[in-house]
C-alpha cells in the first residue's frame, strides 16, 4: 500500500483535510471534541501528514510546534509533538519518520548554537517504545534518571504547555477532560509489561488508560540517534550531515 508523506503548514489545511483528522481522531480516541480538537491544531504551526497514494486520502498525521524559553542562561528550543496517529491498516515501517526526522533535524541545522529537544507527551505505551527504538537517552527513562538540567526544562516546557494539569514530581499530564485512547487500541497486557520500557511507562503513569500522559524531553542531536534515524537523514537531500 503506497503512501505519500509531507509537511504542511496548519494554514494551507483544507477544510477536508480538517475533517479527515478529525474522524482519524475519532477512530482511536474517546472523548475527542471537534472545537477543541481544531483549536490545539492550529495552535501548531506545521503538520506531517500521510495520504493513501491511491485516494488521497488522510490516513495519518503528527502535529508539530516549536516552544522556546531560557534556562541557567541558555536557549533551549524543543519541537512540540501534538496529535499523533497513523490508521492502523497504514502503518508501515517508517512512514512518519521519512518526512518528520529531516524536517525537524533541518530546524535543529539551522540554529547549530542552541539546545534542541524533542518535548513528547505519550498517552499510550506505543509513542513511548518508540524512543529507546529510535535514540540513545531520553527521559524519564529506566536507563537512568533525569538530569537536572534536563529536569528543569522539561519542567519549564510541561508547565507552560499544560499548567496546573502538569505534576513535575511524577512528569504526568492529568486533564480530567481530555480524550484517551479508546478499549482494544493499544491495551496493556502482563505479556507486553514483560517489556521493561513498557512496564516503566505504565509505573511512571498508572492513569494511562484514562487519558493521563507521560510528559518526555530528548536531545535532538546526531550523536543521540540511532541508526536508523541516521539512514533515513544520510539519505535525505534537504540535510547536509
Amino acid at each position: 500500500m503506497a503512501i505519500l508523506s509531507e509537511i504542511v503548514p496548519t494554514s494551507q489545511l483544507s477544510e477536508p483535510d480538517v475533517r479527515d483528522m478529525f474522524a482519524l481522531m475519532r477512530m482511536y480516541f474517546d472523548g475527542v471534541r471537534e472545537d477543541i480538537f481544531q483549536r490545539d491544531l492550529f495552535e501548531k504551526e506545521w503538520v506531517a501528514l500521510l495520504r493513501d497514494a491511491s485516494t488521497t486520502e488522510i490516513c495519518g498525521f503528527s502535529t508539530i510546534a516549536v516552544l522556546k524559553d531560557v534556562v541557567d542562561g541558555q536557549i533551549n528550543k524543543a519541537v512540540y509533538s501534538g496529535d499523533t496517529i497513523v490508521r492502523k491498516e497504514h502503518r508501515q515501517a517508517f512512514s512518519l519518520e521519512t518526512v518528520w526526522i529531516p524536517f525537524v533535524f533541518s530546524l535543529v541545522q539551522a540554529e547549530p548554537d542552541i539546545d534542541w529537544y524533542w518535548f513528547l507527551v505519550c498517552k499510550g505505551y506505543r509513542t513511548y517504545r518508540y524512543l529507546p527504538v529510535h535514540f540513545k537517552r531520553f527521559w524519564p527513562s529506566p536507563d537512568d534518571s533525569v538530569p537536572p538540567r534536563e529536569k528543569r526544562i522539561l519542567d519549564r516546557f510541561a508547565l507552560k504547555k499544560f499548567g496546573d494539569f502538569y505534576f513535575p514530581e511524577s512528569y504526568t499530564i492529568k486533564c480530567p477532560e481530555d480524550y484517551r485512547l479508546k478499549k482494544g487500541v493499544s491495551d496493556i497486557t502482563p505479556a507486553k509489561r514483560k517489556n521493561r520500557y513498557v512496564d516503566f511507562f505504565v509505573q511512571s503513569n498508572p492513569g494511562w488508560y484514562r487519558g493521563d500522559e507521560l510528559a518526555c524531553i530528548v536531545p535532538l542531536s546526531l550523536g543521540n540517534i540511532k541508526s536508523t534515524l541516521r539512514r533515513i537523514l544520510s539519505s535525505h537531500s534537504t540535510f547536509t550531515p
